[in-house]
């Protein structure tokens, strides 16, 4: 064994080598090893400057292209980085709800509104848009572009409330995913808000005029508002009936489709994805309904057979055919817009403001004035919460006095209310307990205790 020379020290930790200077993010720490470092801008949130370092092995030359490589992989992260803008927020936010919107968690209407207000900011308000996230600390922006989408390029006030609604949402779900810390949109002074019109709710001798007046447009329209009237039934669910839907023994349809129309575009939804997975619902119809639409349904037949047209039925593959069809041959669906279109032009014939919605408020009014329990009605208009129900429809009407002053009526014998009281005479007896003064009485006494009164 070797003896150590005199004076010698003797360690047992190997030395640490030496760190070089930094050059370009990276520093030399050992033989072919390096230490690089990316510091990131100030975040936003935090108020901090994040860095990130790492060891490397190799060449000088490989470890600067690692550290480049480290960059650009640091400014696609799901945070969007500090140069993030809005434009980058709501493009994630768009990719976002499409993947819900393929999973069936987002309607496809909804999302179609969402896409439509994006492309409509990038071609209207691409200044808007370049607007990074760290630099968003108001609610000024917002109110600078509504105002400028409702002045400079006539967007209205239903068209503003959608492009707000879309940004709120988009800022809102960047919250969550810490791409900024304030929803500039949520506190918008004056948010837009379209006009409210108070229609009247049509009565019946109205709703008749309605069904006199539908044939000067279209010959089916009339079983069209009757049908609306007496089932409430909103237009998208009325122009997706098929005549297979009906049950006439029984005398119910099933409700197995809705026809909805997006930014010009039909597109025809089960009613399970409609609804999110509920079940159709099954209506009960009225006689004067199913007369109508068995009429409707024979003079379609009677059209097939004098164009020489094959009808639904008797096609390969055969089809149930659409009740409310353009051709009347129950061949073409009619799409909701165009029956709300013909639908206004008869208002303006019969001189009535009604659209097809009120048709569905008419059922309502009706139902409760005639006695229907809330929560039936709220069954038979589809709605989630009967508050809604509660809200709309029932109301103080000066009908309901005559009701409530009848009902003490059924507690007892309304033959002994018909007659008049007959008043006896009083007796001798009884004039004289009226007369005669009340004495008082001392209460027996215990045989356990005196003055105590017995049990």
């Amino acid at each position: 064994m070797p003896v150590a020379a005199a004076g010698a020290t003797h360690t047992s930790a190997t030395k640490t080598p030496k760190k070089g200077p930094w050059r370009n993010g990276v520093r030399n720490i050992g033989l072919n090893t390096w230490e690089m470092r990316v510091t990131f801008p100030r975040d936003a949130l935090t108020g901090k400057q994040p860095s990130h370092t790492k060891v490397f092995h190799g060449a000088y030359e490989e470890a600067v292209a690692e550290r480049a490589s480290m960059l650009a992989q640091a400014s696609m992260s799901p945070r969007g980085g500090a140069r993030a803008t809005v434009g980058d927020l709501m493009d994630a936010w768009l990719t976002r709800c499409e993947d819900r919107n393929k999973k069936g968690a987002l309607a496809d209407s909804t999302f179609e509104n969402y896409a439509y207000q994006v492309r409509r900011l990038r071609k209207s308000a691409p200044n808007f848009l370049a607007i990074r996230l760290s630099k968003l600390d108001s609610s000024e922006p917002v109110e600078e572009l509504l105002k400028g989408l409702e002045e400079d390029h006539g967007v209205g006030q239903s068209g503003l409330v959608q492009t707000h609604k879309a940004i709120r949402a988009a800022m809102e779900w960047g919250i969550g995913r810490k791409w900024l810390k304030f929803n500039a949109a949520k506190y918008v002074e004056d948010k837009p808000a379209p006009p409210k019109k108070k229609t009247p709710k049509a009565t019946v001798e109205e709703v008749r005029l309605l069904i006199e007046t539908a044939p000067q447009v279209h010959p089916d329209l009339a079983a069209y508002f009757l049908t609306a009237a007496l089932t409430g039934l909103r237009r998208q669910a009325l122009t997706g009936l098929m005549w297979g839907d009906f049950d006439w023994d029984k005398q119910t349809a099933t409700i197995n489709r809705v026809r909805n129309s997006v930014w010009g575009k039909v597109q025809t939804v089960a009613w399970a994805k409609h609804r999110k997975g509920k079940p159709a619902p099954v209506h009960l119809l009225d006689p004067v309904v199913v007369d109508t639409l068995h009429a409707l349904h024979n003079a379609q037949l009677e059209r097939c057979k004098q164009t020489g047209t094959t009808p639904p039925s008797d096609r390969t593959p055969p089809s149930d055919g659409w009740v409310f069809s353009y051709d009347g041959m129950g061949l073409t669906p009619m799409e909701p817009d165009y029956v709300q279109r013909h639908v206004k032009a008869i208002g303006d014939l019969a001189g009535l403001p009604y659209r097809s919605h009120d048709m569905r408020h008419h059922r309502g009014t009706e139902l409760i004035a005639a006695g229907v329990d809330v929560a039936r009605v709220a069954a038979e208009l589809d709605h989630e919460d009967i508050s809604l129900t509660l809200r709309t429809y029932v109301g103080a009407t000066p009908a309901g006095d005559t009701v409530i002053t009848a009902l003490g009526r059924q507690y007892v014998n309304t033959d002994r209310l018909d007659q008049k009281p007959v008043k006896k005479a009083a007796t001798s007896r009884e004039i004289a307990a009226v007369h005669e003064p009340v004495l008082f009485k001392a209460p027996r006494r215990s045989r356990r205790g005196r003055g105590v009164p017995a049990l």
